[in-house]
């Protein structure tokens, strides 16, 4: 239905005017005259409370002022029913298509989840208009309507920024280009705050985002479209008066709908909240040890919170693994923070419950008897069990210490300051674990 519809608006816009056989000069004419009719609006909805929907969202509106159609064009549309979605939006075979609506339809539906709905109304030329409709048109075919969707470079906003530049002749990027806007991680963590696993996980994942982007690579999200759009500037004629100058390409903005703006959740920040919670859970595994280092109590408490670390390490060190090894996209492949969150970290969950279990079976990991081959099998194992973790720890230590480093010095650039601040003092805290379990009598 909603392509009767908008093959019924083409056929008042497309097919009226010159023969085809007239010349460029007779079709822009023709073209412009029936651009006049037409008012192009983008519309911009507020985060949701969906997950996928906390970027917001864009699309394309374009209006007939002789009352022929109202349509959205809307690049976002892809099945959230497939059980499939989240592996191959992170394998990037993900698939989104471009499909129309009526305006009365996208209104409503954005009423009802409560989201935000502005409309810029865009300074275009009536030829500009025209051709635009022309090429929305044409993509909205059931053979090319759909494309393989990228997070930064083809999604909702970046095919209506694209599309926008290309009947403006590559002026929307002349502009936006030279235009400094932070980093993709940026945008992306402030766009997914509202929702803190997703804000964690996605960031986690994450690599090849930190590099200085610019406005017009920006527009990947649906709030720097918006802002994009709004610092723009054309050739217009607002006055009537018959002398061209530099206007907003923004002619008029206007709020259609009320809710959450992008920014405005509040609250304390995800990897604060993280970065507190290890704090914490260190201290559980740090302080006993300092207060009763041959308590039984103290290597207990150790080993719950030695446990709870290395089952959190590890599942968060499987996910990177997972993500990577799906995965053909680039900001996913590479990922640094296996540095941090080796898949060796599985050893401190058996750590952790031996230590609960026995506490007393510490005094194993002391200086190996004389004669050790005269010891019990079990003790024997006991004891290399020990020298291996001990090197381990030793190594986790090193590897954290050696990434600090290479991060200040500008060597390693993936932005994980706050998984560093987590991820260090707890290797270094392993390690002062592995020293006071070889110099200290845990007793029961």
């Amino acid at each position: 239905m909603h392509l009767l519809t908008l093959s019924a608006v083409a056929a008042a816009l497309l097919l009226p005017g010159a023969p085809g056989d007239a010349g460029p000069a007779q079709r822009d004419v023709r073209d412009a005259r029936l651009g006049a009719h037409l008012r192009v609006e983008l519309l911009t909805m507020g985060p949701g409370a969906e997950t996928y929907s906390r970027f917001g969202h864009s699309a394309l509106r374009v209006t007939d002022r002789r009352g022929v159609g109202d349509i959205v064009f809307n690049f976002g549309t892809f099945d959230d029913e497939d059980p499939a979605v989240v592996s191959k939006f992170l394998a990037g075979t993900l698939q989104y298509w471009l499909s129309v609506s009526t305006y009365t339809e996208t209104r409503r539906e954005y009423r009802q989840e409560g989201r935000r709905l502005v409309a810029q109304e865009l300074r275009l030329t009536p030829l500009q208009r025209r051709r635009l409709f022309g090429r929305l048109y044409a993509m909205s075919q059931p053979d090319k309507r759909r494309y393989r969707y990228h997070h930064y470079r083809a999604n909702c906003a970046t095919r209506i920024r694209d599309v926008l530049d290309e009947v403006m002749g590559g002026n929307l990027r002349r502009q936006l280009s030279g235009r400094p806007a932070h980093t993709y991680r940026r945008w992306l963590r402030r766009a997914t705050r509202g929702a803190p696993l997703f804000h964690l996980g996605f960031d986690l994942v994450l690599t090849r985002a930190d590099q200085r982007i610019s406005s017009w690579e920006a527009c990947f999200t649906p709030e720097q479209l918006m802002q994009g759009l709004d610092a723009a500037r054309v050739k217009g004629d607002p006055k009537g008066a018959g002398r061209s100058q530099s206007v907003a390409f923004v002619a008029k903005t206007r709020v259609l709908l009320p809710g959450p703006v992008f920014g405005d959740d509040g609250g304390t920040a995800p990897w604060t909240v993280a970065v507190v919670l290890a704090w914490l859970l260190l201290a559980f595994a740090v302080v006993p040890l300092v207060i009763r280092p041959s308590g039984g109590w103290a290597w207990r408490l150790t080993g719950v919170a030695l446990g709870l670390w290395g089952l959190v390490a590890t599942a968060l060190s499987v996910l990177i693994i997972y993500v990577w090894y799906i995965s053909d996209l680039p900001v996913f492949t590479g990922n640094q923070n296996l540095v941090l969150l080796p898949p060796t970290a599985v050893a401190w969950i058996l750590w952790g419950a031996v230590l609960v279990v026995r506490p007393s079976s510490q005094q194993r990991l002391e200086q190996p008897p004389k004669q050790p081959f005269k010891q019990p099998l079990g003790q024997r194992l006991g004891r290399w069990l020990g020298r291996g973790l001990w090197v381990l720890a030793g190594l986790h230590g090193l590897m954290a210490v050696l990434y600090t480093i290479a991060r200040v010095s500008g060597l390693a650039n993936q932005g994980n300051t706050p998984l560093l601040a987590i991820a260090l003092p707890w290797a270094l805290a392993i390690l002062w674990i592995a020293h006071k379990a070889r110099t200290s009598k845990a007793r029961s």
